[in-house]
């Protein structure tokens, strides 16, 4: 698998080539025809690797700083503690709201199959020092793996951190507990480190450099996330498995709870639905009807100290 900045080098290396071939004389035939085959072979490369299939994972981690001595070694205590705390966030952002039993398997897996979100050292790249990170492509897949779509929602959270401009507020609300966590590990042994870092996939490459890292580490730093579940009882006064809303009135306080139906709820209540009869159906969520509700509560409060507002998830209802 290639990554963008495989393919930028050898478009640049193309173009080295051809300015050379431009400038050789006719009179030295035996060098004309090297270089020709140089770019025979470098044309041939470049669009295998355009064309080569791209469902699995790969990504690109390209370090510079004081970490990296020279373009030719890096700290190893560095580099193992980044690339574990990378593999870390993105195994989290697979894990982030997932239940197995809701997730249907996707073909071609087995049992000695590596589990999602593993990730191996495939190769190194120089220029500055950066590895080139890749999944177990041995299982043929029509649709992108579960790993390549964390790796892009993980760099995307990592881009939005780094970005003054980006909404940290939308990544905050997103989030769970240890997607943030796990963020914040990565970004703060980048700044820590005095390290800058590129991020190349297959049709991007995002930097973050010392500005970059600093706006993240702040951000990461002072923003908190708390969550919790809780019991309430009382009545259903809203809810819809399709728009995955829900309205709650808990009796204890007397006030109206509202959020999202967590998206497990929201399809074991449409695959029940479609089983039941029209009477049924007609007892089978009552609004206006006491029930016992397992909900989950998200707090967040903002690098400034101000918080989000909180955010409430319906994970079960049970009649009383």
């Amino acid at each position: 698998m290639v990554v963008k900045a495989n393919l930028d080098a050898l478009r640049s290396e193309i173009a080295t080539v051809e300015r050379m071939l431009s400038r050789k004389s006719s009179k030295s035939p035996l060098g004309r025809k090297s270089l020709e085959r140089r770019l025979e072979n470098l044309r041939a490369l470049l669009d295998d690797g355009v064309s080569s299939p791209d469902q699995h994972a790969s990504v690109a981690l390209i370090f510079d700083g004081d970490p990296v001595v020279g373009a030719k070694s890096i700290n190893m205590g560095f580099a193992s503690q980044a690339l574990k705390q990378y593999q870390d966030l993105i195994q989290s952002v697979i894990s982030q709201g997932s239940d197995e039993q809701a997730a249907p398997p996707r073909r071609g897996r087995t049992k000695s199959s590596p589990p999602p979100g593993e990730l191996f050292i495939s190769g190194v790249m120089h220029g500055s020092f950066g590895f080139v990170l890749e999944e177990d492509s041995s299982q043929l897949e029509l649709l992108n793996t579960r790993t390549k779509e964390a790796v892009v929602s993980a760099d995307n959270f990592l881009q939005t951190t780094s970005s003054p401009e980006a909404d940290f507020d939308q990544l905050l609300s997103e989030v769970d507990t240890k997607v943030f966590q796990r963020l914040r590990a990565f970004i703060r042994t980048l700044h820590d480190a005095d390290a800058v870092l590129r991020i190349s996939e297959r049709d991007r490459t995002i930097s973050l450099d010392a500005k970059n890292l600093s706006v993240a580490h702040e951000r990461v730093m002072r923003s908190d996330i708390l969550e919790r579940e809780t019991v309430m009882r009382g009545w259903l006064i809203g809810f819809s498995p399709v728009k995955r809303t829900f309205d709650f009135r808990d009796a204890e306080t007397d006030t109206l709870v509202t959020g999202k139906v967590s998206p497990f709820m929201a399809l074991q209540t449409l695959q029940t639905l479609q089983e039941l009869t029209e009477h049924d159906e007609a007892q089978a969520m009552s609004l206006g009807r006491r029930y016992v509700a397992n909900i989950h509560i998200k707090d967040v409060e903002r690098a400034d100290g101000t918080p989000l507002p909180t955010r409430y998830t319906l994970l079960s209802l049970t009649p009383e």
